[in-house]
């Protein structure tokens, strides 16, 4: 047990220092990517909400060069208080570095510790290495910025064993653990909670049509019940106050820009 325990903080550490890798080239050439100064601007504009003393803010009133905006309101709360929380703690110039750290980090031990059920104990470390430095979730990171997206795929490997004791062992604790997870991503990013939505409902009937059993697809709409209702602080708002941006008008605009205006 001590040496599984000691085995288990060597790993960890060694996944802790692998993380620094994907920051690098933020060292070395600067920051960049699709996203980020979007991100940025809204990790800035929410510590300014903090210090003035509104907690949950939903404008914010110097973006547009001082028109405002309702982005602190509708975009996912996860990705962009994380951001902020750290804002709070250090300087802005490395938070980016600090949030990609987290994320390189975190899946890395998601990867190990979901990875326990499938690889031997030996190969736990190289699945982790593999996963948290794969080409996409690197170039998420290095060439788009997209905090939520990152925090999705941080979680991935968790929901993906989860997924898997719900639809092919039946596990009632798995299914709260599956919902809980959904939860998460779906105030973290709409359009990947999406495609898991209808991603995972498809896999459960196929394996469903293997089980000649309707159970599988039951225990992941279950899932998918519970994930909506620890979500629904958000996305309920969301539905209501959708009007509130003029997408036509953005588009009219300027089409290149999808994302609301910084």
């Amino acid at each position: 047990m001590k040496m599984a325990h000691s085995n288990s903080l060597r790993a960890i550490a060694c996944i802790a220092a692998l993380a620094v890798l994907p920051i690098l080239p933020y060292a070395i050439y600067g920051y960049a990517g699709q996203d980020f100064e979007y991100h940025v601007t809204a990790w800035l504009g929410l510590r300014t909400a903090w210090m003035a003393g509104h907690v949950a803010p939903m404008w914010d009133p110097r973006a547009n060069f001082g028109l405002g905006d309702v982005h602190l309101g509708m975009y996912p709360p996860c990705a962009m208080y994380i951001g902020g929380v750290l804002a709070m703690l250090m300087p802005l110039r490395y938070v980016p570095a600090f949030f990609v750290w987290i994320v390189t980090a975190f899946s890395g031990v998601a990867m190990y510790w979901a990875s326990r059920d499938f690889v031997a104990q030996r190969d736990r470390l190289a699945a982790a290495a593999l996963y948290m430095l794969s080409p996409y979730l690197v170039t998420t990171a290095l060439v788009r910025f997209a905090a939520g997206e990152l925090l999705v795929q941080m979680l991935l490997p968790l929901l993906l064993l989860f997924f898997y004791r719900v639809v092919w062992l039946h596990q009632l604790r798995a299914v709260w653990l599956l919902g809980a997870v959904l939860g998460v991503s779906w105030f973290t990013n709409i359009p990947e909670s999406v495609a898991l939505f209808y991603l995972l409902l498809i896999v459960a009937a196929i394996f469903a049509g293997m089980q000649r059993s309707v159970l599988p697809v039951m225990l992941v709409v279950a899932a998918e019940v519970l994930a909506g209702a620890l979500a629904a602080f958000y996305l309920v708002p969301l539905w209501v106050e959708r009007h509130w941006i003029n997408q036509a008008g953005l588009v009219r605009i300027d089409p290149q820009r999808l994302l609301l205006f910084m």
